[in-house]
């Protein structure tokens, strides 16, 4: 039988963990060792303590999409698509990102007591805020965005505004997501793009 590189171990238990943080559920170093039927003492080995395992967690959880939206969003202010923010925009609602969406809020919560998860969910906010930021700059040199609000700022809103609808409305159908994605993009269509008319509002 091959013999499981370093690398494969961790990222196996790295993903354990992350599937308990997800579910709410306390992560230990025996835990994951049951879990995927090693000896407590390899998960130590590879990792060195709990919270280092835990910080690895968090920082999977945290950064799980950003690299895809990072590069599109570049993509899409360089091409002026609107098209491309719409369907970016539809895949940041999209169900499987709930549990990335509510993992944010409660790692916002357990950051203020615990300065390396702050450090860590600084660090995946700070990337995806720049983004959004670059798009909206990007926009702004093209002559597309005429928006007098910082861009800084409403770059914050456009990440923060997902979390908040995966808080208060957990279980959406299918429907209601493409429904509440589609009014968002219209929104941030509506805010950058002086000259969009929102569908079914006549023009002035």
């Amino acid at each position: 039988m091959a013999r499981i590189a370093k690398a494969d171990y961790m990222s196996i238990m790295v993903e354990a963990a992350r599937r308990r943080l997800e579910a709410g559920d306390e992560v230990t170093i025996g835990a994951i060792a049951t879990e995927l039927g090693v000896s407590p003492g390899l998960v130590h080995f590879y990792f060195g303590s709990r919270q280092a395992l835990i910080d690895a967690a968090w920082r999977s959880i945290m950064m799980a999409f950003v690299a895809n939206d990072q590069d599109d969003v570049t993509t899409f202010a360089e091409t002026n698509d609107w098209d491309g923010v719409t369907e970016l925009v539809h895949r940041i609602f999209a169900n499987e990102r709930d549990a990335v969406h509510l993992t944010h809020v409660r790692a916002a919560v357990e950051a203020m007591r615990a300065p390396e998860l702050r450090r860590l969910l600084l660090e995946a906010t700070d990337v995806t805020v720049a983004s959004w930021k670059e798009l909206i700059e990007r926009y702004t040199a093209l002559g597309v965005v005429s928006s007098p609000l910082d861009a800084e700022a409403l770059a914050m809103l456009f990440m923060a505004v997902p979390m908040g609808v995966a808080v208060v409305a957990p279980e959406l159908t299918d429907h209601q997501r493409e429904i509440v994605a589609e009014a968002w993009a219209m929104m941030i269509r509506a805010v950058l793009d002086p000259t969009f008319v929102v569908p079914g509002r006549p023009s002035v």
